[in-house]
């Protein structure tokens, strides 16, 4: 069995992977770090560029708990057993979020962590009504060599491997108390209502993150 590390602060985008993953077929495990230090992400509208950062800055703040053999799977999904020794490898991932609006020239695109912290919802709504919009989801992946302490984030970099899910839809005004982040005012294409008006489990066919997550699950399989 192959192993997940998702190295974040947010438990709903992990919760949202391992409902995915329990219902999946994959021989895979997961299971959610949060790291001591919040990882900063670098001002750049390049995803990959991003993603590809905070997989080396996630790498090394894990990489003593790797050495060390202090990171517990007991919390993992589909673990069909309880020791990192029965895994065959350890994949760490992380992921970054982006929003294109059409009527804002594609802003505020991997910033919209920080657009969502400095203005209401409701005033996104409503400056960018009806505007056509992409929602992204990219996860970067590299394989663990939690067999050597002289492994470091750039050689392990070399195993990288970035993801991507996307989903077109509309602003819209704030509707649904489910989900979190942008998804009361995100209408999917096809969709009558937003992610946030949708379960766990209505969302996955509208979802950018399980989209990215399956094409991880086929890499590792």
């Amino acid at each position: 069995m192959k192993h997940i590390l998702f190295v974040s602060e947010n438990l709903s985008k992990y919760k949202e992977i391992e409902n995915y993953l329990k219902k999946s077929n994959a021989n895979v495990s997961i299971q959610m770090i949060k790291p001591e230090l919040e990882i900063q992400e670098i001002q750049s509208l390049d995803r990959n560029q991003v993603i590809i950062r905070k997989l080396q800055d996630a790498y090394s703040s894990i990489k003593p708990l790797l050495n060390h053999h202090t990171i517990s799977t007991n919390n993992s999904t589909n673990d069909s057993a309880n020791t990192s020794a029965n895994f065959s490898e350890t994949w760490l991932m992380v992921e970054d979020t982006s929003l294109n609006i059409e009527k804002m020239g594609g802003f505020p695109g991997t910033f919209i962590k920080y657009y969502l912290q400095s203005l209401p919802i409701t005033s996104i709504s409503h400056n960018n009504w009806g505007s056509n919009s992409t929602a992204y989801v990219t996860l970067g992946i590299c394989r663990c060599a939690n067999d050597s302490a002289n492994d470091s984030a750039n050689d392990s970099l070399l195993s990288a491997k970035v993801f991507e899910g996307l989903i077109d839809g509309l602003i819209v005004e704030p509707h649904g108390k489910n989900g979190f982040g942008y998804d009361p005012i995100f209408r999917p294409k096809g969709s009558q209502v937003t992610n946030a008006e949708m379960s766990i489990d209505e969302k996955e066919k509208y979802n950018p993150r399980t989209i990215a997550f399956q094409k991880v699950l086929n890499f590792l399989e």
